[in-house]
């Protein structure tokens, strides 16, 4: 796969790399350099347990970005783009 950096030092990273890493529009990633190759490592929320009377569940801790019909429309397109997948597997 290819990209081009703009000059702003922007570089869109191609649709099916993201598809295939599970990244999203507005995620965090830290940028390693490393022998010359640079590195996108997604960074984590950090997570806790959380009981609301009989029922646990994992929150993030802190504050996040909040969830939009932009990230529901991706994550559901990559949901169902999987499942196409698998149907043409078997």
């Amino acid at each position: 796969m290819k990209a081009t950096i703009d000059k702003l030092g922007r570089v869109v990273i191609p649709k099916e790399a993201r598809r295939l890493t599970g990244m999203r529009a507005g995620q965090k990633v830290e940028v390693i350099v490393e022998e010359g190759n640079v590195l996108l490592h997604p960074i984590e929320v950090p997570k806790k347990a959380v009981r609301i009377g009989e029922f646990t569940f994992i929150a993030p801790e802190g504050t996040i970005e909040p969830l939009t019909d932009a990230i529901i429309e991706e994550t559901l397109t990559r949901i169902r783009e999987r499942n196409f997948e698998k149907d043409e597997d078997n």
